[in-house]
């Protein structure tokens, strides 16, 4: 091989990588967007879900399963019928969480934990997979698997709280979630299952109340 020749194939070795890094950035990306302009479209979302919460260091998984809402305004609620005394509403500012028939109101404008939560739910049934990543220090990888496109964020950094990873499931006729994996630094991983679903131009506003104290 000649001097020219060898220098012309080094530099064609050294390139190939890059190009196909390119085009495997650009069909990321053309995912995200899909995903995320479909989803701008979609007023609300109505769904039934099941939940598995895997607690690693007790060694146990909690099932759960109920009714799903979610308005673009950034509303959303998770009506639980078993157990039936759990709920969930994210309303504006106001995040109220019911476990074990104890239910606690919080202020997202102050309480930066669940801020962080309610915006990760709120953008990942929006679509808003960036949003999601940037807000959580993560690297995006998305693919199209089986009929699918499957979103995977991992976080940069080990941290104390947040998530380590978060996979997203978008149906690729629609671009709506239809499942949720999410991994905490603490050893719990929840996993959030969607069918039935429905999208409309609104859900009655009681499904967003905020019980009273």
């Amino acid at each position: 091989m000649t001097d020219m020749k060898r220098f012309i194939f080094i530099i064609f070795s050294l390139l190939l990588p890059l190009f196909f890094c390119g085009r495997a950035e650009a069909a990321e990306n053309a995912i995200l967007t899909k995903v995320k302009s479909a989803n701008a479209a979609v007023k609300t979302i109505e769904s039934a879900f099941t939940q598995s919460r895997t607690i690693k260091a007790a060694g146990r998984t909690i099932k759960s399963s109920g009714t799903l809402y979610y308005d673009v305004t950034g509303k959303m609620s998770m009506f639980y019928d078993a157990p039936s005394s759990d709920l969930l509403v994210i309303n504006g500012t106001s995040f109220y969480m019911k476990r074990g028939g104890h239910g606690s109101t919080f202020d997202t404008s102050k309480n930066a934990l669940m801020r962080d939560l309610s915006s990760t739910l709120l953008n990942c049934l929006g679509g808003k997979v960036q949003e999601v990543a940037d807000a959580n220090n993560a690297s995006v990888c998305a693919e199209e698997v089986s009929g699918t496109y499957l979103v995977t964020l991992k976080a940069r950094k080990v941290a104390t709280k947040g998530y380590s990873r978060i996979v997203l499931t978008y149906r690729k006729s629609d671009c709506l979630l239809v499942k949720m994996q999410m991994d905490e630094f603490g050893g719990i991983s929840t996993i959030y299952s969607m069918s039935g679903i429905k999208t409309g131009s609104g859900v009655s506003a009681d499904k967003f109340a905020i019980p009273a104290k």
